[in-house]
């Protein structure tokens, strides 16, 4: 986290898909005064200070059109998706880092 507030500053939104606390955690650290995060998991949220006034809001992954559309607009706006590739077959070692938070971005598995 700190590296990236260094690099980018704090942001004005973030999206969680990982079913992690600390995860939450984080992108609710990562945003500024006023900003948000959507969660896009099942999983707790984290206390923070409501004088921070950032709002949390829940919902699950939609259908695949949305996240055709999803993809479609993080490349129209230049978005930066931050990810880590792994070769298929290690995917229950992907899934036991990801489950313990060793993995800071998203996981992309390839064939």
């Amino acid at each position: 986290l700190q590296d990236v507030n260094e690099e980018y500053g704090l942001f004005d939104a973030a999206i969680v898909f990982a079913p992690v606390e600390q995860v939450t955690d984080t992108a609710i650290k990562s945003i500024k005064k006023g900003g948000i995060v959507v969660i896009a998991t099942v999983g707790n949220i984290p206390n923070f200070l409501a004088f921070e006034e950032k709002t949390v809001r829940g919902t699950l992954i939609g259908s695949r059109k949305d996240m055709e559309d999803v993809i479609k607009i993080s490349d129209e706006h230049k978005l930066k998706v931050v990810t880590e590739s792994f070769p298929l077959e290690q995917a229950n070692e992907v899934l036991a880092r990801l489950k313990n938070s060793e993995i800071d971005a998203r996981a992309v598995l390839i064939p």
